[in-house]
């Protein structure tokens, strides 16, 4: 059912001749494809040269979690 609905821009797009609208939702996904583009950039500058210690980083950014995690209350069990 909300497939068949339009949005009131796209309505307006459509009477303005536009071939399509600013919906929020598409602004959002195009937004989010570029955070995560540009988020990707950054975690690879930042353990650039650390190819044989990401595994220990790994670790322990993962038992940090877990610690802030348990202090949240969001118990994911030992760690």
């Amino acid at each position: 059912m909300r497939s068949r609905l339009r949005c009131a821009r796209r309505t307006a797009a459509a009477l303005r001749g536009a071939r399509r609208c600013a919906c929020p939702r598409r602004a959002g996904q195009a937004l989010r494809r570029e955070i995560e583009l540009n988020w990707r950039g950054l975690e690879e500058m930042t353990v650039r040269g650390l190819d044989d210690e990401r595994v220990a980083v790994r670790r322990v950014l993962e038992r940090l979690e877990g610690n802030l995690g348990r202090a949240l209350g969001e118990d994911d069990g030992p760690v």
